[in-house]
């Protein structure tokens, strides 16, 4: 059920609970897809944080171990370090690249391999 069908039966069930205030209608505008025109829904998840910042001793000495092709990329990138700001894992990718993170719910047997980063992608869109 899409979200927006969902409102007739929230509403229903709030009034068969004697626990619906008031109800009305109005119109605002709303963000909607580029690709597709359908509305976007905005979903409140839990986030969760890395430090970014205090990586900085770790991340920059090692960066510029790095040879980089050509050398004038390493200041970009050592620029990019040094001023990143708390990264949101929450959003589940780490600059563009989806995450290969999986949650074991029930025993470490659930684990299943996945061979190839095509396959990572299409797990995580």
């Amino acid at each position: 059920m899409r979200v927006y069908d969902a409102n007739k039966d929230i509403i229903q069930k709030l009034k068969d609970e004697k626990k619906l205030i008031g109800q009305r209608s109005y119109n605002h505008s709303y963000p909607h897809c580029r690709r597709c025109d359908a509305p976007l829904v905005s979903k409140a998840v839990t986030s969760r944080f890395i430090k970014e910042p205090k990586l900085q001793p770790l991340t920059v000495p090692h960066a510029q171990d790095i040879g980089f092709i050509p050398e004038a990329i390493k200041n970009r990138f050592v620029d990019v370090l040094q001023t990143a700001p708390d990264w949101n894992l929450s959003r589940n990718r780490y600059r563009g690249s989806p995450l290969p993170i999986r949650e074991v719910v029930q025993s470490p047997k659930s684990i299943k391999s996945i061979k190839s980063d095509e396959k990572t992608f299409d797990l995580m869109t």
